[in-house]
């Protein structure tokens, strides 16, 4: 059985090359990496440009051994090259955020990954780290040494290049997983409070206030057409941007989660409110303040 991992060969004249293996969205041959149970590496094309047909066949290569023996990697002797003596740092990033795609993570947490793996692979550059074998504890603690920052983006660095260290660890190009032993740094960020009754009370003032200004001879766009929106629609949007602001204070929720909520999502008689929230795909339940 193998654990192969689905990546875009990019071709030397692809405009997205630059990106990585981790970007998907162009049209380069689809290959895979990965390992045996007795730890050899296995790197092969799929053979294809889509990506659900790249899955089906990684389902059928992944309980084929005989189908895989012919591309694993061997040394000059014959014997065959362990996954961290031949693993770049680069691809083992790529690789990573690859299988992040695989799994449909939200575009904003593989964003968030590279807003950290790109000044980590600078950092390892410069340090002369190019493979995996070369990481020690070393390297992630001067990388965190190096970066400013608040303390909140700072943990967040510090969580995503653990995940990596995890990845890396399971696929044996990594001994261990050095960034656990780097220390968050202390939260002294501001807590964050609720509204005051009187800042509510402002909010909702002004939502009152949308719009009221039309007399004064200012043009409103309609946002579905046409030159001017009538007093009626603009009552209904008043209404509506009530609605998300109470939505908001009595659930915490995200705005993208608030937007994208459809009514028999919620229990009137009960006020229970369920949902799967975009960035993380989770199912959420939640008692509204009645």
């Amino acid at each position: 059985m193998y654990m192969l991992t689905p990546y875009r060969r990019h071709s030397p004249d692809c405009k997205h090359a630059g990106k990585g293996a981790g970007y998907t969205a162009c049209k380069c041959a689809i290959w895979c990496y990965g390992q045996t149970d007795d730890g050899r590496t296995i790197r092969q094309s799929l053979k294809t440009r889509d990506w659900n047909r790249a899955n089906r066949r990684l389902e059928q290569l992944a309980g084929t051994p005989a189908a895989a023996a012919a591309t694993i990697i061997t040394g000059a002797a014959g014997a065959p090259i362990l996954p961290g003596d031949a693993m770049a740092v680069q691809a083992a990033l790529d690789l990573y955020l690859a299988d992040g795609q695989r799994r449909h993570l939200a575009p904003s947490t593989l964003l968030s990954y590279r807003k950290t793996f790109e000044p980590f692979l600078r950092h390892c550059h410069a340090a002369g780290i190019d493979y995996m074998h070369q990481l020690h504890l070393s390297a992630f603690g001067s990388f965190h040494a190096a970066r400013g920052g608040s303390a909140k983006n700072q943990r967040k660095e510090i969580e995503h290049l653990r995940g990596f260290c995890a990845f890396a660890v399971m696929q044996d190009w990594m001994t261990k997983n050095y960034a656990k032993a780097i220390k968050p740094p202390r939260d002294t960020d501001p807590m964050t409070l609720p509204f005051e009754r009187q800042e509510v009370g402002a909010m909702l003032a002004a939502i009152d206030q949308l719009y009221r200004d039309r007399g004064a001879g200012r043009r409103t766009a309609r946002p579905y057409g046409g030159d001017h929106r009538s007093e009626d629609d603009l009552t209904l949007e008043r209404r509506y941007a009530r609605a998300l602001l109470l939505l908001l204070l009595y659930s915490g929720l995200r705005i993208s989660d608030a937007l994208t909520l459809r009514r028999h999502q919620l229990n009137i008689d009960t006020g229970d409110l369920f949902l799967r929230t975009m960035k993380t795909g989770f199912p959420l339940y939640l008692q509204l303040n009645r």
